[in-house]
């Protein structure tokens, strides 16, 4: 899977990480994460500092996984415009309390991303 998604990020490996800018370090994230295989991934305001075609490419790798692994994606964002099309549940954390969970209906694909807004 790493060898895969190297030619999806196009950064080479033997680049440091200290280097990058704030959105390929964003990109190696999900390259490392993606290439470990998770059951459950756990995401914090992950879009932010990716150009708008590196998102729709994240977001397709994120909903592939879904799709294809059934993987379960959890998603912590304060952008929820961003997001709310992908997921198939919004829930809503005010002092760490679950104060509203609603429910989408997707036609289209069988997703598991739930999206988190949090209230301070």
């Amino acid at each position: 899977m790493f060898k895969k998604l190297e030619t999806v990020f196009n950064i080479s490996p033997s680049r440091k990480i200290k280097t990058l800018s704030k959105g390929m370090k964003k990109q190696v994230a999900f390259w490392l994460i993606l290439s470990c295989n998770p059951d459950v991934i756990i995401l914090d305001e992950p879009l932010d500092g990716l150009d708008p075609i590196t998102r729709r490419n994240v977001l397709k790798l994120l909903l592939a996984e879904v799709e294809e692994r059934k993987v379960t994606v959890l998603v912590s964002s304060h952008n929820l415009r961003e997001l709310e099309d992908i997921c198939d549940t919004v829930g809503f954390l005010d002092k760490g309390k679950l104060v509203l969970e609603k429910k989408k209906v997707l036609y289209n694909k069988k997703a598991k991303i739930v999206l988190l807004i949090f209230a301070f």
